[in-house]
């Protein structure tokens, strides 16, 4: 990952509205493509900090990135859903990591993560609490558990040859 597009002390609120509109936060007539967001929160216009990035500086791909402990990285997905969710992000992001598949209650195979995590939302019958989504083969993994319901479950995914990343979905309460 490059340096950030544009940064400053700008609160999580600032932050994820000027991703959201691909927006600068500091001059509004300023265009830019927003594909996701770095924001360390700390007491108001001392430590807060937003760091906005473009999609070239992002391999979205892999959804590899090399992100500071002291801040959270917010993704800009576009995900076509019936549910809207109300808090700050539809999904927690874990690498490298999936629900084991005694807990799996649907598997499908999708062309793209967004397409996974929008089955996740819309999901008839149960709630869906998580995604393991595996980018070797679009495989797409709904479980009704997730960290919170089935901890000793997520599992760490050692082979390097198969791409599984796990997603929580923050919306089921909503």
């Amino acid at each position: 990952m490059f340096g950030a597009r544009i940064e400053g002390p700008y609160s999580f609120r600032a932050c994820k509205g000027a991703c959201a509109n691909d927006e600068d936060p500091v001059k509004s007539d300023n265009e830019i493509q927003c594909s996701g967001f770095n924001h360390r929160q700390g007491l108001p216009q001392y430590s807060q900090h937003c760091q906005l990035y473009q999609a070239d500086q992002l391999q979205h791909g892999e959804s590899f990135f090399e992100a500071d402990d002291r801040y959270s990285f917010y993704w800009e997905y576009c995900v076509q859903s019936n549910k809207s969710c109300s808090g700050d992000y539809a999904f927690t992001y874990l690498s490298d990591r999936y629900m084991d598949l005694r807990e799996v209650r649907e598997v499908m195979r999708t062309k793209t993560l967004e397409d996974c995590l929008s089955a996740c939302l819309d999901a008839v019958n149960y709630a869906c609490r998580s995604v393991s989504y595996n980018r070797t083969d679009g495989d797409c993994f709904l479980s009704q558990h997730n960290q919170l319901s089935k901890p000793a479950l997520i599992k760490i995914n050692n082979n390097p040859n198969y791409r599984i990343d796990y997603y929580e979905n923050s919306c089921t309460n909503s």
